[in-house]
């Protein structure tokens, strides 16, 4: 806890705030994006990851609206391929995102949102798992805002001595039109252990429904990982 506590006080200190647009895909960075998709619209998301030990093809989200202010997401997951052992497929989620709060100006808007683990396909997989989200974007002009997240974890139907506890932050700033860089800080408590995590990268509007992006991570021992994405909607 001293490290977030740490990291919070410098990010409070720094005034660094993270770059909005009307597109709101959830990717890049750690957390969700408050933004929902707009009813009658679709989303799809998806992503490459490269670390030493695997490779996560897919990152597949599939986004729809039902109303203006909430939103179903699948997390359909990802091909996760070890360089020793045998492919497969991580888990799938249900994620249901609800808007609680906008300002008439745009400057800060807040989401609910629940993650629930989906253990089919998966056989490291046989119980429920479910996450819940505050989530809040805040913007101080055109180029600044930042994303912050909020959450808890734990198996359904058991006992919550010891949920996992989540906290995300993604500051940036728009560099060109269209173009924004990034940091981010993950920081994840669980039962036996905790862990943070480092980003930095680039996303770019292809035009107005499409973003790729671009982001290196840093793991608890400073290993790095490269992580590339796209995200549009229609």
């Amino acid at each position: 806890m001293k490290k977030l506590s740490l990291f919070v006080v410098l990010l409070i200190s720094s005034g660094t705030l993270f770059a909005q647009n009307s597109f709101g895909p959830d990717r890049p960075g750690f957390g969700y994006s408050s933004s929902t998709t707009a009813t009658g619209m679709f989303g799809i998301e998806s992503g490459v990851t490269f670390l030493e030990s695997e490779s996560n093809i897919g990152e597949f989200f599939f986004r729809a609206g039902l109303t203006d202010a909430f939103e179903i997401q699948l997390e359909a997951g990802s091909l996760v391929i070890p360089k020793n052992g045998d492919s497969k497929l991580s888990t799938q989620y249900l994620i249901l995102k609800h808007k609680l709060y906008n300002t008439n100006d745009g400057s800060l808007q807040v989401s609910a949102m629940n993650r629930t683990s989906l253990p089919f396909l998966n056989a490291d997989e046989t119980e429920f798992f479910t996450e819940f989200y505050f989530l809040a974007d805040f913007t101080l002009t055109d180029d600044l805002g930042v994303n912050t997240n909020i959450g808890f974890g734990n198996y359904a139907f058991s006992d919550l001595d010891n949920p996992t506890f989540y906290f995300t932050v993604n500051p940036g700033y728009v560099i060109t039109p269209g173009t924004s860089v990034y940091l981010g800080y993950s920081y994840k408590d669980e039962k036996f252990f905790d862990s943070n995590s480092y980003e930095f990268g680039i996303a770019h509007l292809i035009h107005s429904e499409s973003q790729i992006d671009l982001g290196i991570v840093f793991d608890d021992d400073f290993n790095p990982y490269l992580k590339a994405g796209i995200a549009t909607r229609f």
